[in-house]
């Protein structure tokens, strides 16, 4: 019980938490650990956990116990929580904004080169 109780400390819940946590595991009996998953995998969790009406620290514990303590921290599933709440309805990350990674265009290449050709300090 010592090291049930240590282990819903490590996912970051109360002692009330634990009871609950007691309750789910007398009631299923057995819980089988999953070691390989994806993040849309473990964000359908989390959107499942949030239409059964289960809350934030709720779906942690449920998450914490199936997955690993080494899954998505209480605050970003309380996030996701949020966002579903205000209609999300993806799982994949959102296109990212903001400057393009990469930018390798032929005239992009154009512009370097002739940088490189003026500059008479740099040499091919």
């Amino acid at each position: 019980m010592c090291t049930l109780y240590r282990f819903i400390n490590n996912c970051g819940a109360s002692f009330d938490m634990f009871k609950y946590f007691f309750k789910i595991i007398s009631e299923l009996k057995m819980v089988r650990q999953l070691d390989v998953y994806s993040k849309i995998e473990f964000r359908g969790t989390v959107k499942f956990s949030y239409a059964k009406n289960s809350n934030p620290m709720e779906i942690n514990l449920e998450v914490c116990t199936v997955y690993g303590k080494q899954t998505m921290i209480r605050q970003a599933i309380e996030k996701w929580c949020k966002q579903f709440e205000e209609g999300r309805t993806e799982l994949q990350d959102e296109a990212g904004k903001g400057r393009p990674s990469t930018s390798t265009t032929a005239d992009h290449i154009g512009r370097v080169d002739e940088v490189f050709h003026m500059n008479h300090w740099i040499k091919n």
